[in-house]
């Protein structure tokens, strides 16, 4: 199953017969303030295919709901400017945990997570 679903709220994206797209999905990165540049900026500045594909490594597949979901929790949380100041891990993986449930709450409307 593993890639064939959304990861958040396994929404069936790749039929796994086939291999047809089912729903519209985006890979998005796993750890949210890891992220120092996007797999379109790596093919664009000519960047080798290895490193393309351990950037897409960390990467999961998320259905277009979902994406949006974490876009917006990420605004909410503030990663941009978390990610431009020098942080503990600490912090970061609270930042993380803080986008994870704001990502849950938004796809499953929810108060919080069970």
């Amino acid at each position: 199953m593993g890639r064939t679903v959304c990861a958040i709220c396994t929404t069936g994206l790749i039929d796994p017969q086939t291999g047809h797209e089912l729903a519209a999905f985006r890979r998005e990165l796993v750890d949210v303030l890891a992220r120092k540049c996007t797999v379109w900026t790596f093919v664009t500045t000519g960047a080798s295919w290895d490193s393309i594909r351990l950037a897409n490594q960390h990467c999961r597949n998320v259905c277009l709901r979902c994406h949006s979901a974490i876009s917006i929790a990420k605004r909410c949380i503030g990663i941009q400017r978390l990610k431009a100041l020098q942080i503990s891990d600490c912090i970061k993986q609270m930042a993380d945990r803080k986008v994870e449930t704001l990502v849950y709450m938004l796809v499953f409307q929810r108060d919080e997570p069970s």
